[in-house]
């Protein structure tokens, strides 16, 4: 159970019974409800609940009130044969507490309504309960209380619950989870002293007073700090973590602490770029490619250092350069003594010194903003120089900057000073490479997402590249603070190849050309904050063309409406929209990453008013059919988010073909629909649904609404009908797929059945070819054909269970 997230899948709750199955996983409870309550056992009775926020006194009582009556009726009315258990757990979505259950007998015979229901417990035994409890409540959502509630489980239930030791890998840690919890009202430049002086749990340097709710810090002849307390908090988290520590960790500690007090005020501004554990793993990666005693021979520039993350760790700091551009972040590597032998200086790597660079001026000369010991070593020896960067990823459109902080990325004097790079080059990230680069460093290492690696629109970039890709690591982006999405984030050491160096990689490796598949490390982070290869993926561009290319687009020929969903015109259309002779409908087709396919893939009847797809005709309906399976059934992870869709290696048969039709034909993107009178620039268009799936003479049985009825009298069958038949006649539907089909069916004729109860305005209902948006919507606004609905999704996840497969099987994605 110890790769079971309880915080993750917390996150994912959105009701009382996913929660309790959540906690169930973790702690491996085989739950058991036999006498009405949420969980029993010998060692616990558990009530779960969603959102009670057991932080408030009142209630986490009334929850502990529920529990006391259950617990009551097992001892005084005999409806248990064991003992009670030996502890009583609250267990929300995002707080959790304990105590022992005898803490709770003494409640048992108090004047107290003992005939309500549980859940709705006596107000006089949840008051009593709130004035007389002060438990500690686990914060469910940070990683280290639920282990610490995971701890207090062990410990009242008689287990072995050690503490958790603080090391110098974890100190830096533990002192965030201190400073939340229970330094959370001292001033921030007092916090880093404060917390040592905590944690040498000597009594002339901590007092507390539990009473009072005090707490009294003093070190090194430093006034004293006195601060307000709450109980719950404090010995909550010294229950957690073990103090002191080893004596030679802590006068480590000690000396780093006033850092300890900065790390506070940078989490305040959000600026914590990269990770502790990532910066540790980037420098031993370094040394399995150069060496134990690389730091001895390499020199390396950090050009986008913000506090200096990257170089913290190293043991040579006299042979680092750390620059940023911002001037408060060399101020606070001074003052905090972060890097005290390196160089370091405030500089724009993307606008200083680059007409002198690219002109050629002397490194040695006069008017460069770079130090001269820096200059000496791009002019002597830049191979034995790594440039060590987490580079900025602000980007320019052609409408200027997007994003917050980037005013400054349309003029800078690196866009197009070191090659053409393309749209590319509109990146910072792009910039720093390319400088990076132009100096002929003999390592680049970094951290990025994989566009240089993974994507086709970095070709001109990687052409002006004359390095290899050596080796690094992959790892989630939720560890970088700030970062949205879930996606992989690379450590690339590249190596430059143009010039004899004297970089020593160890045997063995064996870099690849920047786009050649290569594989790379896969690293997760354990309870402990510490990062653990746990497998590898291959990266590097698709060998075949992009899935996209795949399909022809045919000429778009015919005027037509566009819309902007289902049911909705765009008549903020900023062109002319049309759609090809013949078109059935409008596949929708974005970007052809994973990451895009679950948002951008759609079908329509008639065009998107921002087009990016195609018409779909009878000749592309088989490939469209295909892509639109293939984008949409594969699960998206942080790690396959960037993989590329690429043309298959071996052609679907017609089964395939059958089960990505079907698939598609009753999907929530599937969003055709039938739409009747749009006026639309002065003309008058009827938008019908080609999509249609069954045969309307067979769909007029339980129809009550006349006129309803004889529109299907006249009906003919759409193409996807014919195109259904002939697949079933070549015997070429799968069993899953006729199952997806019958459930369909039974939904599509209710919803003929029940035309008179639904809201056909609101869906814009007036055509017997109503599309699948069209009817799932209607019926459940009318709260009908649940059931059948439920049976369709159970059936087309089973096809998709199906499809997924062969989708990695034929060549779609890369394994």
């Amino acid at each position: 159970m110890s790769k079971y997230n309880i915080v993750k899948e917390l996150k994912r709750c959105g009701r009382e019974e996913e929660v309790k199955y959540a906690y169930a996983s973790w702690l491996d409870l085989r739950l058991d409800t036999s006498h009405n309550q949420d969980h029993i056992s010998s060692s616990a009775i558990w009530e779960f609940k969603y959102k009670k926020n057991l932080r408030d006194k009142s209630q986490l009582a009334r929850v502990l009130a529920q529990a006391v009556y259950y617990l009551r009726r097992l001892k005084l009315e005999g409806t248990g044969k064991n003992p009670l258990p030996q502890m009583t757990v609250a267990a929300d979505v995002n707080e959790a507490s304990v105590i022992a259950t005898e803490n709770l007998e003494g409640y048992f015979e108090s004047n107290v309504k003992w005939d309500r229901a549980p859940s709705d417990p006596d107000p006089v035994l949840v008051q009593a309960i709130a004035e007389e409890m002060d438990l500690p409540v686990y914060d469910m959502t940070n990683s280290k209380e639920a282990e610490g509630f995971k701890q207090e489980l062990n410990r009242l239930e008689g287990l072995d619950a050690p503490k958790k030791q603080i090391t110098l890998l974890n100190f830096e840690d533990a002192y965030e989870h201190w400073s939340e919890s229970v330094g959370k009202g001292l001033d921030t430049d007092k916090k880093g002293w404060c917390f040592i002086a905590d944690l040498s749990n000597d009594s002339l340097c901590t007092v507390y007073n539990r009473e009072k709710r005090t707490l009294q810090l003093s070190l090194n002849q430093r006034a004293p700090v006195r601060a307000r307390v709450d109980p719950r908090d404090y010995e909550k988290f010294w229950s957690i973590w073990a103090r002191p520590p080893e004596p030679a960790d802590f006068q480590t500690m000690i000396n780093h602490m006033d850092r300890l007090s900065a790390m506070a005020d940078r989490r305040i501004t959000g600026e914590f770029y990269t990770p502790k554990a990532a910066c540790r793993k980037a420098l031993e990666y370094l040394e399995k490619e150069l060496g134990k005693d690389w730091q001895d021979q390499y020199y390396v520039w950090d050009p986008a250092a913000g506090t200096g993350q990257l170089t913290y760790y190293m043991d040579r700091q006299d042979r680092c350069f750390i620059s940023t551009v911002k001037q408060s972040e060399i101020d606070y590597i001074e003052e905090y003594g972060i890097a005290p032998e390196a160089n370091v200086f405030q500089y724009d790597f993307v606008n200083d010194d680059i007409e002198k660079l690219v002109n050629g001026d002397d490194l040695l000369g006069d008017g460069w903003k770079m130090p001269k010991e820096l200059r000496k070593v791009l002019k002597e020896e830049p191979e034995n120089l790594i440039v060590l960067m987490n580079p900025p990823y602000g980007e320019c459109g052609a409408g200027g900057a997007k994003g917050s902080n980037k005013k400054d990325i349309t003029g800078t004097q690196s866009k197009t000073s070191f090659g053409d790079a393309g749209k590319a080059s509109r990146e910072l990230y792009t910039q720093f490479l390319l400088r990076s680069s132009f100096h002929k460093a003999g390592l680049i290492a970094l951290f990025s997402t994989l566009k240089i690696v993974n994507t086709t629109g970095y070709k001109k970039v990687r052409e002006l590249m004359p390095y290899t890709l050596e080796t690094g690591y992959l790892i989630h982006s939720e560890l970088f603070h700030g970062v949205k999405g879930k996606f992989p984030i690379g450590y690339h050491i590249l190596k430059q190849t143009t010039t004899e160096n004297n970089l020593m990689s160890n045997e063995g490796t064996q870099g690849v050309e920047l786009g050649a598949p290569f594989e790379l490390d896969v690293l997760e982070m354990d309870k402990e904050g510490i990062l653990n290869k746990t497998g590898s993926k291959t990266v590097g561009l698709p060998e075949r063309d992009v899935l996209n290319k795949w399909c022809k687009s045919p000429k778009a020929s015919e005027e037509a409406v566009p819309l902007k969903s289902s049911i909705q015109v765009a008549y903020d259309a900023w062109k002319t929209c049309k759609l090809a002779k013949n078109a059935t409908g409008y596949m929708i087709c974005g970007c052809n990453d994973l990451q895009h396919a679950v948002q951008g893939t759609f079908l329509l009847s008639s065009v998107q008013k921002d087009p990016k797809g195609w018409s779909v005709t009878p000749d592309n309906l088989r490939k469209s059919a295909i892509i639109f399976a293939v984008r949409k059934s594969v699960k998206q992870t942080w790690l396959n988010n960037q993989d590329q869709f690429t043309v298959p290696h071996t052609e679907p048969d017609d089964t395939f073909y059958g089960d990505c039709l079907v698939y598609a034909l009753f999907h929530n993107s599937n969003q055709t629909s039938s739409l009747k009178d749009v006026v639309y620039e002065g003309e008058t268009y009827q938008i019908r649904n080609q999509f249609y799936p069954y045969h309307p003479k067979y769909m007029k049985e339980d129809i009550k609404d006349l006129g309803w009825y004889n529109q299907f009298d006249r009906a003919r069958p759409t193409a996807i009908y014919w195109e259904l038949r002939n697949l079933q006649d070549q015997g070429s539907l799968s069993v899953e797929a006729e199952t997806v089909l019958e459930a369909g069916k039974e939904v599509y004729s209710l919803f003929n059945k029940y035309i008179d109860l639904l809201d056909c305005e609101r869906w814009k209902i007036d055509y017997w070819d109503a599309g699948w948006y069209q009817i799932r919507n209607s019926l459940k606004g009318a709260e009908l054909a649940a059931v059948e609905l439920e049976r369709v999704k159970e059936a087309r996840n089973k096809l998709e269970d199906k499809i997924r497969p062969q989708v990695y099987e034929l060549g779609f994605l890369r394994e």
